[in-house]
This record gives structure tokens, sequence and C-alpha cells, in this order.
């Protein structure tokens, strides 16, 4: 189900020469603008002097990469780009596939945008669903890849957002 939902948004990627522009716009853009936002929430964070949120706001992403980055290591998945041997020119081929650091760092700050504004936080919410996508489209990840990037970091949200602050209420 998985390659097969690949081969799906990968051959729509290739065939719509129009649209693979535009993905990859997207798929190069997006890390930094999410870099923007995770720099523009922390500042206002800091200014309001909402050091707790703040460093759960900063926190999450960075223990849902360091989390992505140990599973990665420990399933050594192929890219679907060298697995099949697909021209990816643009995918980091050195790294392995499972799973996807963008799905989970781009969802992370998502959560965190939400926790702090929830109407911001779902438009960003729907930019880490681009993101997501736009990494299947090349060919640097199965659909698996970028899900459970997002499963991840949704967990790791919740324990950062929901539990901490009532363990620490008690």
């Amino acid at each position: 189900m998985d390659k097969k939902l690949f081969f799906i948004l990968h051959n729509f990627y290739n065939s719509h020469k129009g649209f693979g522009k535009v993905v990859l716009f997207t798929d190069r853009a997006c890390p930094f603008i999410f870099i923007a936002i995770f720099a523009v929430f922390c500042t206002h964070l800091a200014y309001s002097r909402l050091f707790a949120e703040l460093t759960l706001f900063a926190g999450i992403p960075f223990v849902s990469i360091v989390i992505c980055r140990t599973i990665r290591h420990l399933t050594k998945r192929k890219r679907p780009c060298q697995a099949f041997k697909l021209n990816s020119p643009h995918v980091n081929k050195a790294s392995y596939s499972f799973p996807s650091n963008h799905a989970a760092s781009a969802s992370a700050i998502a959560y965190g945008c939400i926790y702090i504004n929830t109407h911001v936080g779902i438009a960003v919410l729907c930019l880490a669903i681009i993101t997501a996508l736009s990494r299947v489209f090349t060919g640097a990840h199965y659909p698996s890849d970028v899900f459970a990037g997002f499963v991840f970091s949704a967990i790791t949200a919740a324990i950062g957002f929901i539990i901490i602050p009532i363990l620490l209420l008690h």
C-alpha cells in the first residue's frame, strides 16, 4: 500500500511539469519558512517573558528530531529514490528515509503554534502537510515516513504541552 501510494504521487509529480516545479520550490522553500516561523514565535514568547512556554515551544521540535534521527539509524530504510533508482538529484541520498525529519520538525513547530495561537497554528499545520507531501512527490520519502514524522511529533507535543504542565501543577 505504501509503495503503491508513493508511486501514484511520484508519477503524478513527474508527469505534470508545472506542478513539479511548484512542488520542487515548495520542497526547497518550506524549511526556511519554518525556520522563520519558529524564530518569530520564539522571539514573541521571549519578548512576552513567557519562558516556560518558550522552553516547551523550542524543546518539542528538538526532541522530535532526536527521536526521529535515532529511529532512522535503527531502521536504516532506504529512500524511495534509492530503492527504486529514481532520478531525484535534489534529494539527500546520504541519509535514511524513515521517519521524515522534515515532516517531524514542521509538524512539531505547527503543534507548538497551535498551542500558542490556534488560528495561526492551523495555518502552519496546513503548510506542514504541504511540506510532507512535497517530500513524497519528490521521491525523498514514502507516505509512511511522513506520517510517522507527524505521529512522533504529535506524541512529543502531547507529552510536552499536556502531560508536563499537569505534572508541574501537582
